[in-house]
């Protein structure tokens, strides 16, 4: 904060400061709404699953494999949606670099920052429910709709 003050002394560099700032709490929020957003769809996906989770459970199949199942889906669903989203941000990186000042359009610590961010959105989305569907006694599962 003391950073931000120091440079809005400057009336040169005042209006690209705030301009600066503001974009970033943007950024910051529409992230958190993506990632909570990420979460819910991938969680709803994964309760509506429970029925088949409960009759893979009844066939035999244990706590574990069923969690992997799961979160084998996941992983392949997050790779093709982070591999586009890379992709995409190749795409816009050139015309939104004029708005940038002394980073880099494809900055790699960016880029692997946001990625491990959204991969860690999704293993926890899928993970938490996937367990919670699996610690389920199958015949209570079943009757629930």
């Amino acid at each position: 904060m003391q950073y931000i003050r120091g440079i809005l002394k400057f009336a040169s560099v005042r209006a690209r400061a705030f301009v600066t700032f503001v974009a970033t709490v943007f950024a910051l929020s529409g992230l958190a709404v993506c990632m909570a957003g990420l979460a819910a769809m991938v969680a709803f996906t994964v309760a509506r699953r429970t029925r088949e989770i409960a009759i893979r459970m009844t066939l035999g199949a244990t706590p574990p494999l069923a969690r992997r199942l799961v979160m084998q889906e996941a992983c392949a669903a997050a790779g093709i949606g982070i591999g586009l989203g890379l992709g995409a941000g190749a795409l816009i990186s050139k015309t939104l670099s004029r708005f940038l000042y002394g980073v880099e359009p494809a900055d790699p610590a960016t880029l692997a920052a946001a990625t491990a961010a959204m991969a860690v959105v999704v293993v926890l989305a899928r993970w938490i429910p996937a367990s919670r569907a699996a610690g389920l006694d199958p015949s209570v599962a079943l009757r629930v709709d």
